[in-house]
């Protein structure tokens, strides 16, 4: 099998080719992309794919990327999808957040675990009743400002449906001629079995199908794909989680040492 990532060379604006109007038009047959995805991919941005768009250090690390590629940030959401933070680590870090502070690492557990187990990201709320993703949104203006809002996209109606195998060979199509997918793939542990039985074959299946790989720059740096650094947030934010996690008091008394 060829090299998954693109040189990072490879995948600025400047590097692209020319419109391929035919292979367009046939990944937009096989995608069925649906319009309002078709109109923020048709800039050809740097796409980053995750079910909720949070201000962790990956993707404040997106952001940078994007910059350097001159591509503009999309981030493809799925609110739909459910809360399951017994087998998905990511997904247990959104509601426990883990932000750095100057000395250590603080955490804020901003729902009830019980309560918000298996349902939908759209559907939970946190402790102080916010709505939970409404929090991420607020976080990720805190954090990297409205232009990061403004980059997530909810992709429901594309990734729906369908199992893990042909949601990724419609994706990975996407990154033929529309852009760059940025990602960083783990090739062990739990990450294994959807690679073997779903990255893998779908990347496999894009080029024979479309006679092209799809474009995917590594997000993060070789090797330190498991950091945990990744996933944590920056202490600017930790106010606002704080009252997410119904601690008002420790955020008041946080926001006048501030």
């Amino acid at each position: 099998m060829p090299p998954i990532y693109t040189e990072l060379r490879l995948c600025s604006a400047a590097a692209s080719a020319l419109p391929d109007h035919a292979l367009e038009k046939e990944v937009i047959r096989f995608a069925r992309i649906p319009p309002d995805l078709l109109v923020r991919l048709a800039n050809r941005p740097l796409v980053l794919g995750r079910q909720v768009a949070t201000p962790m250090r990956e993707t404040a690390h997106f952001f940078e990327l994007a910059e350097r590629l001159e591509r503009p940030p999309l981030i493809m959401t799925m609110p739909k999808d459910r809360f399951t933070p017994a087998v998905n680590g990511w997904k247990r870090g959104l509601a426990k957040l883990a932000l750095e502070t100057r000395h250590n690492i603080r955490y804020a557990t901003v729902v009830d675990f019980q309560k918000a187990d298996n349902r939908s990201f759209c559907d939970i709320r946190c402790i102080d009743g916010t709505p939970f993703l409404q929090l991420h949104g607020e976080l990720l203006v805190s954090a990297l400002g409205p232009r990061a809002v403004q980059a997530a996209i909810d992709a429901t109606g594309f990734f729906r449906g369908e199992s893990g195998l042909e949601r990724y060979q419609r994706f990975f199509s996407l990154f033929t001629c529309f852009g760059v997918l940025a990602e960083s793939y783990v090739f062990a542990g739990s990450e294994s079995r959807l690679l073997e039985e779903a990255v893998l074959p779908a990347f496999e299946h894009t080029i024979k199908r479309f006679g092209r790989s799809p474009v995917i720059a590594r997000l993060l740096p070789e090797g330190e794909e498991s950091d945990p650094r990744w996933d944590r947030y920056p202490a600017c934010v930790l106010p606002r989680a704080l009252c997410a996690a119904g601690r008002p008091v420790a955020a008041a008394k946080l926001a006048r040492l501030c």
